[in-house]
């Protein structure tokens, strides 16, 4: 079992099993505790030990783990308000060494570590593509034939995500989800993959007779219907929903390969909805690729959220 040095108290290190992450863990403490700084400590000797993480930082306080990749600039992530940060960003790496030699093999660790950092709405960091997917999960009707329950945590995440893009509200709002979802389900079961424009068809008319036990008119009139493609079709057409659908793939996988940071700075992302609405879309996707993977007593992953706080907030405030 691998322990990682956090700290010291007079001449004792202070040293933490890795492996008790494998089941959820917070950090509590006052404004200016230190709170980040131990995180950033763990994150730092996790990655030592090739266990890659995803870090969502609302505050700007994670990218300059990324000091020591030569190959990464990550000056324009961290707060650096001092004259050392007008150097080379390759002139970092050379210059931890020579001042803390003691850490040496640690740095030469680190610098293993591929860097990427993503910023939505903003050209300093990398794009990733968040429209919702519409493509078949796979075994997808495996897995919820031994897990009923799973069906719900797959589809109605998407469907909520595509309601709330076409900006759906009032009294459509919850028959606009459960048709979306309905459609969902009935192309997934056939592992039939979906895009945004078959969807917009489907739903104007739908492959669906019943939807629960009402016949499909009575559930949802055809002018309703109607209405909710014209929502949708928003996404294909709105800028500002278009711009969603730009940038590279949303791939865990490849985000949670050894040796790996992944930083999703949210300082640029707009509205409160909108770096919820992020947040939502990558908890789906890793949500999915653990369920592919199943557990393991030994930490493979690591996911840390900063200031989690202002992301669950107290009711009556209802984030997704």
């Amino acid at each position: 079992m691998v322990r990682v040095h956090l700290g010291s108290s007079g001449k004792k290190k202070l040293l933490y099993k890795l492996d008790s992450l494998t089941r959820h863990a917070a950090v509590i403490g006052t404004t200016g505790s230190g709170k980040t700084v131990m995180c950033k400590i763990l994150i730092e000797e996790a990655l030592q030990q090739g266990i890659p993480v995803i870090a969502i930082d609302p505050k700007g306080d994670i990218g300059s783990l990324g000091i020591t990749d030569k190959n990464f600039d990550f000056r324009p992530f961290g707060d650096l308000n001092n004259v050392s940060a007008s150097k080379k960003a390759s002139e970092y790496v050379d210059n931890l060494k020579e001042t803390n030699v003691k850490y040496r093999q640690s740095i030469d660790r680190l610098r293993r570590v591929k860097t990427q950092i993503y910023t939505l709405k903003c050209s300093a960091g990398k794009h990733v593509a968040l429209m919702p997917k519409l493509e078949a999960p796979k075994k997808f009707k495996e897995l919820t034939e031994v897990d009923p329950l799973l069906i719900a945590n797959f589809v109605e995440p998407v469907s909520e995500n595509i309601i709330q893009l076409a900006d759906i509200t009032g009294a459509l709002k919850e028959k606009a989800q459960s048709l979306v979802s309905s459609i969902l389900i009935h192309n997934w079961e056939k592992n039939t993959d979906l895009t945004i424009e078959e969807l917009i068809k489907q739903v104007i008319t739908p492959p669906l007779e019943l939807v629960g036990s009402l016949p499909l008119e009575d559930f949802i009139k055809e002018k309703d219907r109607k209405k909710l493609a014209a929502s949708i079709n928003l996404l294909l057409t709105s800028p500002s929903k278009k711009a969603w659908a730009h940038g590279e793939k949303l791939d865990v996988s490849e985000m949670l390969k050894r040796n790996t940071l992944t930083v999703f700075d949210l300082r640029f992302s707009g509205t409160t909805e909108d770096k919820q609405f992020i947040v939502d879309r990558l908890m789906q996707e890793i949500y999915k690729f653990l369920l592919q993977r199943g557990g393991s007593d030994k930490l493979k992953f690591i996911l840390y959220f900063d200031e989690l706080a202002g992301f669950l907030p107290p009711a009556p405030a209802n984030p997704p």
